[in-house]
């Protein structure tokens, strides 16, 4: 948990959680016949904000070493990118091994989560924000949807992937029935009952997002051929009913929330040094914070941190961080030197970290290629894993590693390049909506809503000159008010869409760069005063 929050530096503070199942099963011997399962049940999280929560010093000295952690493990993983760029040279076509693995596991990957509830409480406001899930599901298939595993190792014919979501809701509850005063085992247990399935609709939510589902169809091409009507990849989404609503208490309290997260960020600095007590009464600890934090901010870096004892204790740090970590990488160190690691590496900052692990690396390096001399390399001592392959690490047989190898298609002779025919479509993305609708309410009774039905859009990319072709179409649309309707088709019984039509980047057979053709059916529009001014209120 506190990775997390030191990755993305959120001002809330992580109450309560559980995780109820977590799994991962990847047959390695047997990925042409057996399906990739990552499953994950029961996961309930409770948070509040960091000011409602006692300070830990422990906590906020673990907080920032992972946040530090993270932000060295990014430079690193941005230098390796860098470095694997200039390795690839021109071999931009082929497929490296991971990447064929890859691509092996997603052909029979199987993804289950069930039972999801993320809660946000404010003990100060009364008011509570949830996620709920009841089930995501996704799995292979065949051409008739059926669930199915590929066991040819998926040299022929197309992936078929089926995903569905059932009862993703989004919840402002004001006021809200707060858990957090509660034991840990009852918060979990009111957690998981809150989570919003068919068979508990909990009505006492407010919801912003009303229960909805989809289904997502996902069809791959990963062979080599072109076929003029079967794109390298399908995407088809489809919603029966997407329902949003907004409430003018939900609307308060999130100018409130987000003017309170602002000033929790602020606060968090100066945390360690709050007195923790009213200021009624207690004037001489608020006095000492308010001198704490002028001194340590304003005064203390001018006075302290440019005295020659401070820059050569610096100097010390970095030069003792630098050779224990280079101890690290080439040998093994004591646990009392991993432990000053650990110190150094508090007391640094980010950027002088980074530099220290970039000599550390320079003089590891030096030290490995002085140790693997001709010498060494005549009798085997030079660096045994440079041309061992991930198969030979598994510790597989020669049969089961030319078995892996046709599984995952690994091939030296893999096409550089392909071209392809003028209006092939690569990808293909396909949105279906019964129904679109946003309501807007003050608690009592509805104002306003505005729904769109029937709405239908694909989005067809062209490799061929990078065009884009977009054709949409909107059967009907409408808005009332509490009293009246505002806007209307003006045939309602027409079956003619309101609205259809199409926009070509880059068309080929037209001399343009953008294409725009549309259609309008024409509606009724009312001006109501009174909804205007109850929007406004």
């Amino acid at each position: 948990m506190i990775c997390v929050q030191a990755k993305f530096d959120l001002p809330v503070f992580v109450y309560a959680g559980l995780i109820g199942s977590l799994e991962l099963q990847v047959p390695w011997k047997a990925l042409w016949s057996a399906p990739t399962k990552v499953c994950v049940e029961d996961l309930v999280l409770l948070v509040i904000p960091k000011d409602a929560a006692p300070y830990s010093e422990e906590k906020a000295k673990l907080e920032e070493r992972q946040r530090k952690r993270n932000m060295l493990d990014a430079v690193k993983e941005a230098q390796e990118r860098n470095r694997e760029k200039e390795q690839a040279g021109g071999k931009d076509g082929k497929q490296t091994w991971a990447e064929s693995l890859i691509t092996a596991i997603v052909k029979n990957l199987e993804i289950k989560v069930k039972n999801i509830h993320l809660r946000y409480e404010d003990p100060e406001s009364g008011y509570s924000i949830g996620v709920t899930l009841d089930e995501l599901f996704a799995t292979t298939t065949n051409e008739m949807w059926k669930p199915t595993v590929l066991s040819d190792g998926g040299t022929v014919g197309r992936i078929f992937k089926l995903a569905k979501v059932s009862n993703f809701t989004v919840y402002w509850n004001n006021p809200a029935t707060l858990l957090f005063n509660l034991p840990q085992h009852d918060i979990e247990k009111e957690l998981m009952n809150l989570i919003v399935t068919d068979e508990r609709p909990n009505d006492q939510h407010k919801f912003v997002i009303h229960p909805m589902g989809c289904v997502v169809k996902i069809i791959i091409d990963p062979s080599n051929t072109v076929v003029m009507d079967m794109p390298k990849a399908s995407l088809s989404v489809h919603f029966t009913s997407l329902v949003t609503e907004v409430r003018r208490t939900q609307y308060l309290d999130t100018m409130i929330l987000l003017d309170h997260m602002e000033r929790g960020k602020k606060k968090q600095a100066f945390a360690k040094w709050h007195p923790g007590v009213p200021i009624l009464g207690n004037s001489m600890p608020w006095w000492n914070y308010l001198y704490r934090y002028c001194y340590e901010t304003r005064v203390k870096r001018k006075v302290v941190a440019w005295r020659w004892e401070t820059i050569k204790q610096h100097r010390d740090n970095c030069r003792e961080y630098t050779a224990l970590r280079v101890k690290e990488i080439t040998g093994k160190p004591s646990l009392n030197e991993l432990t000053r690691i650990t110190e150094l590496f508090d007391v640094l900052d980010i950027v002088n970290i980074t530099i220290c692990e970039q000599n550390a690396k320079v003089e590891s390096d030096k030290i490995a290629a002085a140790n693997s001399g001709w010498f060494s390399s005549w009798w085997g001592g030079g660096n045994s894993n440079a041309n061992t392959s991930v198969a030979d690490r598994f510790g597989l047989t020669m049969d089961e590693k030319d078995t892996l190898y046709q599984a995952i298609e690994q091939s030296e002779a893999a096409a550089s390049s392909q071209i392809y025919p003028e209006n092939y479509v690569k990808i293909k993305l396909k949105l279906d909506v019964d129904k679109v609708s946003f309501k807007l309410s003050d608690d009592v009774k509805l104002i306003a809503e505005a729904a769109v039905q029937g709405i239908t859009s694909e989005l067809g990319i062209i490799p061929h000159g990078n065009g884009i072709h977009l054709h949409y179409q909107i059967q009907t649309v409408y808005v009332v008010s509490d009293k009246s309707s505002i806007l209307t088709p003006t045939d309602s019984q027409s079956i003619v869409p309101i609205a259809e039509g199409e926009i070509r980047m880059n068309p080929s057979d037209v001399p343009a760069d953008i294409l725009i053709v549309s259609k309008f059916s024409s509606v009724t529009l009312i001006f109501d005063m009174n909804l205007i001014n109850s929007v406004i209120d």
